[in-house]
């Protein structure tokens, strides 16, 4: 309305009188800037960035345009002629009403039908339809100023309701699409909270079934628990069943130790026998030995043995009386004296004992060295036999050791083809030694597996034969105990010095 009034002089007639320069920059800013702002509201009223993308870079250079022009009316057009003020004020309108004019016509042409360009068609062809009648009325004279400018003034009219219905109906847009969305999220929510409502429901109910089952598992490690118990308290009376009855095995077998002990040669027997030194290294492997030595003088002559039975603990000191009993009865009471007679009679009564007439009972038997010492002026006659163990000596003064190796079978036990013990006979100077000995020391394990063996046992000896036997027995428990370290003793030892 401002540019319309500016175009026909009321507005500077109403507003500003005869100021001549205030009327040339109303009359060309006018439709600069009407048009720009109008060309600003078909923006923002068709939302042409997100619908026209293309229509929104033109008008946007349009508006540009228009600024450009309004800069250049307010510093240039007042100093210029009223010529060039419509000429260029005319250029900027037609320009502005050609491209409002060429997006209706793309709007019309495109027919989208979107509420939005059809208020924004409408409103615009009022716009130009009352141009239009207008120009028809100035050109043909068909009626007067006034009743053009009220065409005009009714086509402006009409376009704004039309935008204005736009407007509203944007509005509306607006606060339904507001409100659905709202109405979604609603949904959204409630559907989440179902969501959350079910798995809660699950998980409760998972939880309560672990629940369940970590009850159940109670009762059942309550009720193991329970049978742990009853186990442990049987155990614990078994326990102490098996220590009373281990108690009165273990002192039984004490008692028996101290049988066996009984058995072996009293020391006051030893000394009398041997004056010039003896020793006796005696380790059972359990409480009582299945090895066993013995010693007896009679008639003038020293009979001494190192037995080694079967087995070792109980089993082991059974045989080892049976030997015991009957070498009492064959030399002390029968008065045998031959070595090689004696191991064959120890070998018959044994089988006898023991039924090992048949082939394939039981093989138990004994490996034995013995001795018998006469003196013969200034030596001593040396009768040895053995089955399976060797007589180790030193002849005094001299320092290689000597070593007699009994026969090659057993006492007890079947065996075929029964070779005959044989008899060693020598002499020896006095203060001669004789070694007799079992094969426990032999046999002994160290930490690495390795025996001590019978070739280092005899190069000990044959560095310690020249000491009294009392150090000899102590470089002999040395040298086993530095050898067998924390390893478990594997087998009864006896070993026996006697010097002649």
């Amino acid at each position: 309305m401002v540019y319309i009034h500016a175009m026909l002089g009321d507005f500077n007639n109403t507003f500003i009188g005869e100021d001549y320069t205030a009327y040339l920059y109303i009359r060309s800013l006018a439709p600069a800037l009407s048009m720009a702002t109008y060309l600003q509201f078909i923006q923002l009223f068709l939302d042409t960035k997100s619908n026209y993308p293309k229509w929104d870079k033109t008008l946007k250079w349009l508006i540009f345009a228009e600024i450009v022009c309004i800069i250049y009316l307010l510093f240039i057009v007042p100093t210029q002629s009223d010529f060039l003020t419509r000429k260029l004020a005319l250029i900027i309108h037609l320009l502005a009403q050609i491209s409002s004019f060429a997006l209706l016509i793309y709007l019309i042409v495109k027919n989208e039908g979107t509420r939005m360009s059809t208020y924004f068609i409408v409103g615009t062809s009022f716009f130009f339809g009352g141009g239009l009648f207008y120009m028809v009325i100035i050109i043909g004279k068909f009626a007067s100023l006034e009743a053009g400018i009220t065409v005009i003034a009714v086509g402006i009219a009409g376009e704004i309701i039309a935008y204005s219905l736009g407007l509203g109906y944007r509005l509306k847009s607006i606060e339904r699409e507001r409100r659905l969305a709202q109405e979604e999220v609603a949904n959204i929510l409630a559907n989440q909270n179902k969501t959350l409502e079910r798995k809660v429901l699950e998980r409760t109910m998972a939880i309560d079934q672990q629940k369940e089952e970590i009850l159940t598992q109670n009762e059942e490690l309550q009720q193991q628990n329970e049978e742990i118990v009853s186990q442990r308290d049987y155990i614990s009376n078994q326990n102490k069943d098996l220590s009373h009855k281990n108690s009165q095995i273990t002192d039984s077998i004490r008692y028996a130790q101290t049988i066996q002990e009984a058995i072996l040669p009293f020391e006051n027997r030893l000394v009398k026998a041997f004056p010039n030194g003896y020793f006796a290294v005696y380790k059972p492997k359990d409480i009582v030995s299945g090895d066993i030595y013995w010693c007896e003088e009679i008639g003038g002559i020293t009979f001494i043995a190192v037995i080694d039975c079967t087995g070792h603990g109980v089993s082991g000191a059974f045989m080892s009386m049976i030997a015991t009993s009957i070498l009492n009865d064959e030399v002390v009471k029968n008065g045998m004296k031959n070595p090689s007679d004696i191991l064959e009679v120890l070998h018959q009564t044994l089988k006898k004992i023991l039924n090992q007439d048949e082939k394939g009972s039981n093989q138990d038997g004994m490996d034995v060295a013995f001795c018998a010492i006469e003196e013969e002026g200034t030596t001593n006659k040396v009768t040895f036999a053995g089955a399976k163990r060797s007589l180790y000596y030193m002849i005094a003064g001299e320092s290689e050791l000597q070593e007699i190796k009994g026969s090659r079978r057993s006492i007890g036990g079947f065996q075929g083809n029964e070779r005959p013990f044989e008899n060693h006979e020598i002499l020896l100077p006095k203060k001669s030694t004789l070694y007799l000995t079992t094969d426990g020391m032999a046999d002994q394990h160290g930490p690495k597996g390795k025996k001590i063996g019978s070739v280092h046992i005899r190069g000990l000896l044959a560095e310690i034969a020249h000491l009294p036997m009392k150090a000899q027995k102590e470089k002999l428990e040395w040298f086993l105990s530095s050898h067998q370290k924390d390893q478990f003793q594997r087998d009864d030892i006896t070993f026996v010095g006697v010097r002649i």
